[in-house]
């Protein structure tokens, strides 16, 4: 097991993990290391820059120690130099949880812009209105709206199906801004700015 420590050698990893080989834009479905967006009938590709894995056992307060699911680690200040601090979704269980975390390197030390307990995030999630399951194999399902994938995207929930209109079923992707999220509630920011807000 390597350790990586400073943002020049940590930038490898992120390049490595965000990189795409072979691949092609699919309307039909959201790639793993890319997610199509439309704006105004241009659809735009946006590379994904989440890393995977765990905490180790040196997670402290202040600092995280991330180990990848390729076993390189990183250690993660849990804000940035300027003072802001990280973004935490769940809680930091060590070495047992699995992570989707984004790094922000813009500094002298790595740190985490993003971190999301995506081992909490699965489950049946319902409200008066709507049920959503999420499932570790990134299938989903949604009562009113007919998800059937879910994945991690530069720390934000994007969740790909179909929805039916006056043509018939079309493809649809939905951005979805996580806002909170414990063993028993999520919280997530639809991309038409609606707050949903769900419990186990």
């Amino acid at each position: 097991m390597k350790k990586i420590i400073l943002p020049a050698a940590f930038a490898a990893v992120v390049l490595m993990a965000g990189s795409c080989t072979g691949c092609q834009e699919r309307k039909a479905e959201v790639a793993v290391d890319s997610m199509l967006v439309v704006k105004d009938t241009v659809t735009v590709t946006q590379k994904d820059s989440t890393v995977w894995g765990h905490l180790g056992e040196d997670t402290s307060m202040n600092v995280c120690q991330f180990v990848t699911d390729e076993g390189d680690t990183i250690f993660l200040l849990r804000h940035a130099e300027n003072g802001e601090f990280s973004q935490i979704l769940g809680s930091t269980e060590v070495d047992r949880d699995r992570y989707a975390v984004t790094i922000g390197t813009d500094g002298e030390e790595p740190y985490i812009r993003i971190l999301v307990n995506t081992t909490q995030l699965m489950g049946v999630w319902k409200n008066k209105e709507d049920e959503l399951a999420l499932y570790a194999d990134g299938h989903a399902e949604g009562r009113l709206t007919k998800y059937t994938k879910w994945q991690m995207m530069n720390g934000r929930l994007v969740l790909s199906g179909k929805t039916s209109t006056e043509y018939g079923e079309t493809d649809r992707i939905d951005t979805m801004t996580l806002t909170w999220l414990d063993r028993d509630s999520l919280k997530f920011i639809t991309p038409q700015h609606v707050e949903m807000a769900y419990g186990r």
